[in-house]
């Protein structure tokens, strides 16, 4: 009886610590951008930050989560599975010599701080299947603000150097798209959840959306050298 209940017990902890998504572990994710109440702040791509990558990890009994810019984030977490959140236990920030490119200094501080400031709470993830093995990572703050990551590395473009809008937001027909210096070649809408429910390959510059039942989605917008993904509300 004995037994059977140590097993019971280790099996509980093992499907704890293995229940969640197992893309988000078995992935590298790089940051596209930061939102920011409602702006989007794009990592630096330069000699001193190539890019900036974060890894949710399993250690013995404990869930990590890593990130770096020049100083590094680490994290233990525990999953509310049923609810796609998780929750730290505790944050830490190393303390070296940080960057010495102002810029850099500065995103770093924002992206730190956009976990830090949610840390007492639980932050909301969804990934998004986009074609072939490409996926995104969506992490929401309590407060809203959010970060979109790609398990994929962009090799050419900046993501610094994407600029494009999407009006109006709410919307309730039609979803304009505009870009200031990107060629626009596919949108996709998805659901919430990650669903992938239509897709525009013809007129890029606007979306019809009025079909879609009132809430939450996202758009995925691909260029040449590109891929970034924006949130909109249907009401």
């Amino acid at each position: 009886m004995n037994k059977l209940l140590l097993f019971l017990i280790t099996l509980s902890t093992y499907v704890n610590l293995f229940a969640q998504e197992p893309e988000l572990l078995n992935n590298t994710w790089y940051l596209q951008n930061l939102t920011i109440d409602d702006t989007d702040i794009f990592p630096p791509s330069n000699n001193e930050v190539q890019n900036v990558s974060a890894t949710f990890e399993v250690t013995g009994e404990m869930n990590h989560f890593f990130s770096t810019v020049c100083e590094s984030l680490d994290g233990t977490m525990t999953f509310d599975d049923p609810n796609s959140q998780f929750s730290y236990i505790e944050l830490n920030q190393t303390l070296g010599e940080g960057c010495t490119d102002s810029d850099n200094a500065d995103f770093e501080a924002t992206y730190f701080q956009f976990y830090f400031n949610n840390a007492e709470d639980p932050f909301t993830y969804e990934i998004v299947n986009s074609e072939g093995d490409e996926m995104q990572l969506i992490i929401t703050g309590d407060n809203g603000n959010q970060a979109f990551y790609s398990n994929t590395l962009l090799t050419s473009n900046s993501f610094s150097e994407i600029s494009f809008k999407i009006y109006p937001n709410p919307v309730s027909e039609t979803l304009f798209i505009t870009s200031e210096n990107n060629s626009i070649e596919k949108l996709n809408v998805y659901s919430i959840n990650g669903q992938f429910i239509f897709s525009e390959k013809e007129n890029t510059e606007q979306l019809d959306v009025s079909a879609l039942s009132n809430g939450l989605y996202f758009v995925e917008v691909t260029t040449e050298n590109s891929i970034s993904i924006r949130k909109f509300i249907k009401q």
